[in-house]
């Protein structure tokens, strides 16, 4: 047979072992094939493109053409350098990669090995295998995971898939269990996303879920990650809802907590806690991180109470230490309802007196009151609820003379509430300010409490006293009070017959008029003294006689 001569001098090359360029034209492939031997096929200097093409595009030769398989399976540098360059033919490709694929399980992973070869070569080769490679065997050539491990490791895969049919990325998509991690979507066939979100096929973490959202609500990118479980809710999407519900936990870690600060709706946090219950210090980082204000205590984990008593305790003590909780009596009757007063709840409520002095109180009753009045705390914040206090809602043990004193003064007590603590705990903790007091209040009096008022006072202010209790005063009472003042009022404590002056004021007057009344002093007249040099107004007395007493 007749060959041109650059045809001769490829057969001699073959077989003198020799290397030519892979694109060395053969004009006469089919005749140079008839030419070749078998063993000359198993030679390095086979590698031909024109001869593969004419090989491959025949039927018969399939000795010829096991001896190629073998020796590409040889993986040596020359033989991947020569698959990679015949890569580029399209059609013909295709028909040699199915063939390896058939043979050569671990081809992937022999690629793997040489690490020259280039991504984008690697791509081709994928391309050819996801086009020309039935699914159950690309199943079998992902060995040790290789093949899933290109998809998963290459964002950009998709898009250098872009002339494979969707389709097949689909399939193979299946069949290689593949979870994006992360994956550039730009240009990708929405088949090709639609598929991937339907299946999850992808991890649960940032970067994939703002894919998925920007292909089925992109109005709501936005919103992410910073709305990282409202938005969910929002897109309507089940099988990202039910995805991130059956994984929440993982969700909340590997998503959401990841986030400098979080900003979903009210209701979508209180639902992601009652969710969460069972991973308390889970619920705790969250709410740490959200910026959210709690207007109803009761809507966050109430339900659980009953089996996770000490994980609601801990979720509302941290929205009550992270001042996520609006400040009104009603958020602190249903925490006190629970836990009474803790530290936590004193703190609260000590940081927020302002906000609650406008709160309403209707929801308080006797019990809370109690509680809250014998809790320890500040004068300052007491006086918010004094308006309700009744004496019955203090204990003896809670009273101290300060306290008492704090109360009774404090604009907020109302007139009812200090005579029912003058009349319990005024023997027993009388002070000089209360003392000083009862002169201007009026408040109802018992002997044993102006006594005990008495031994804290100074003579004007004793005259004040026994002026403004006079008619309680019988006469060994003033006999007493005589006893213990200065002169001239001392003077009516002998009962023996005595004359007594003392200056006319209104004071002293409602007090003789008293004595007269109950017999203590027999006569009583007035008379005016002389001025002296220095004043020459006459002052006017009254002129009292002592009732002598046996």
């Amino acid at each position: 047979m007749s060959y041109p001569e650059s045809d001769r001098n490829f057969i001699r090359a073959v077989k003198e072992q020799r290397e030519t360029e892979f694109f060395y034209k053969i004009h006469k492939p089919f005749a140079v094939i008839q030419e070749l031997s078998v063993e000359d096929f198993g030679q390095k200097g086979i590698y031909n493109c024109d001869l593969v093409d004419a090989l491959l595009s025949q039927c018969g030769e399939d000795e010829k053409k096991e001896a190629l398989y073998t020796r590409l399976k040889d993986s040596d540098k020359i033989s991947w350098e020569f698959l990679c360059s015949y890569l580029e033919r399209e059609e013909s490709s295709g028909r040699l990669v199915a063939a390896l694929a058939k043979r050569w399980t671990n081809m992937w992973c022999r690629m793997e090995d040489h690490m020259w070869i280039s991504y984008d070569q690697q791509v081709v080769l994928l391309m050819r295998i996801l086009e020309n490679v039935p699914k159950e065997r690309i199943a079998e050539l992902n060995v040790n995971s290789t093949l899933t491990d290109v998809f998963e490791r290459n964002a950009n895969i998709l898009q250098r898939l872009k002339g494979v049919r969707p389709s097949e990325i689909c399939e193979a998509l299946d069949v290689l269990s593949v979870q994006f991690h992360h994956l550039d979507t730009a240009g990708v066939p929405r088949k090709v996303l639609d598929d991937i979100f339907t299946n999850n096929r992808y991890v649960l973490n940032v970067d994939m879920v703002q894919n998925v959202i920007a292909h089925v609500a992109p109005h709501l990118t936005n919103d992410f990650p910073e709305k990282s479980y409202t938005v969910i809710r929002k897109t309507g999407y089940a099988p990202l809802v039910e995805r991130v519900h059956d994984n929440l936990i993982s969700y909340t870690k590997e998503v959401m907590l990841q986030q400098e600060h979080l900003a979903d709706d009210e209701a979508d946090i209180s639902a992601l806690l009652d969710q969460l219950i069972g991973e308390v210090e889970l619920c705790q980082s969250l709410i740490e991180k959200e910026d959210f204000c709690a207007f109803s205590l009761r809507d966050y984990c109430y339900v659980h109470l009953q089996n996770y008593e000490e994980n609601v305790r801990r979720i509302w003590d941290t929205i009550l230490s992270t001042k996520k909780l609006a400040a009104t009596w009603e958020n602190i009757y249903a925490y006190w309802s629970q836990f009474h007063i803790t530290q936590e709840l004193r703190i609260f409520i000590e940081a927020y007196s302002d906000s609650l002095r406008e709160s309403g109180t209707e929801c308080l009753d006797d019990d809370f009151i109690r509680a809250f009045v014998n809790g320890g705390f500040d004068m300052s914040i007491l006086r918010i609820l004094l308006p309700l206090v009744r004496e019955e809602h203090i204990n003896a043990n809670t009273v101290t003379k300060d306290f008492l004193e704090q109360i009774f003064f404090a604009p907020e007590s109302s007139p009812a509430l200090r005579e029912e603590l003058l009349q319990q705990y005024g023997i027993g903790y009388m002070t000089k300010q209360i003392a000083k007091s009862l002169y201007s209040l009026q408040l109802p009096m018992t002997k044993e409490i102006f006594f005990a008022a008495w031994n804290d006072l100074n003579h004007s202010e004793r005259l004040d006293l026994m002026a403004a209790y006079a008619d309680l005063l019988e006469s060994e009472d003033f006999e007493r009070c005589f006893d213990d003042m200065d002169e001239p009022h001392h003077d009516f404590a002998p009962r023996t017959k005595r004359k007594v002056r003392i200056p006319k004021t209104e004071v002293n007057e409602k007090i003789v008029k008293r004595l007269e009344n109950i017999d203590y002093i027999t006569s009583l007249t007035e008379e005016s003294i002389a001025s002296t040099k220095q004043d020459r107004k006459e002052a006017t007395v009254f002129v009292c006689w002592v009732k002598a007493v046996p």
